[in-house]
């Protein structure tokens, strides 16, 4: 397990080869806040659900949203990459400036991405055309993700664009911009969840 320093110090060498990936020259093209809550009960229950409202302005129709929380390329003994990371089905919607909507499926991208000049893991959410419905240039939206990792820092309004960008794709046209509010705490090993009758038969 690597020190808080060592952690530290890389991430400080990663946050500056991370500020000079090629991305567009355009204004910030998308914000958000990022809000975290518990799950109780359902098929997620025992994991963190993050949801991101978002507005953004692409150089073209809209392709991708990445999530990328940088601290997580300094952590991973405890990312596990794809293995603490779920998604729904449908993990979003993304809203055009004509009204119609696109569904947004979530994956998780160990291996990172050239286009964006970094590495993995990223939180990719595609937009998918849904009826007569196509991508647009500006609009709105939501997404959604869980993991086991809660959440740490940054209410809703507090910026913290230090540690996290979220970037649009349209075609080979990137923009980056920053997200605000709590995010999952991946420099720490998770806690599986457990229900009292799955723990009662390690006993037996």
């Amino acid at each position: 397990m690597r020190s808080i320093a060592t952690r530290l110090a890389g991430f400080a060498v990663l946050t500056a080869v991370l500020l000079t990936a090629p991305v567009s020259s355009q204004a910030q093209c998308i914000n958000g806040a990022l809000t975290a809550e518990l799950q109780q009960q359902g098929e997620h229950a025992g994991l963190w659900k993050y949801c991101l409202s978002f507005d953004y302005a692409t150089d073209g129709p809209l392709d991708e949203i990445t999530l990328d929380f940088w601290y997580l390329k300094v952590c991973a003994e405890g990312v596990g990459c794809g293995e603490h990371w779920v998604f729904d089905q449908l993990a979003g919607t993304a809203y055009g400036a004509n009204g119609c909507a696109l569904n947004l499926t979530g994956s998780i991208d160990c291996k990172g991405d050239d286009l964006l000049g970094t590495p993995g893991p990223l939180l990719r959410f595609r937009a998918t055309p849904t009826g007569d419905c196509e991508a647009d240039y500006v609009g709105k939206g939501t997404l959604c993700f869980y993991t086991q990792f809660g959440p740490m820092g940054g209410n809703v309004g507090e910026p913290q664009g230090d540690t996290m960008a979220i970037y649009t794709r349209a075609a080979q046209n990137v923009c980056v911009g920053f997200l605000n509010g709590p995010r999952p705490n991946a420099c720490v090993t998770p806690t599986k969840p457990h229900t009292w009758g799955g723990l009662k038969t390690q006993y037996r």
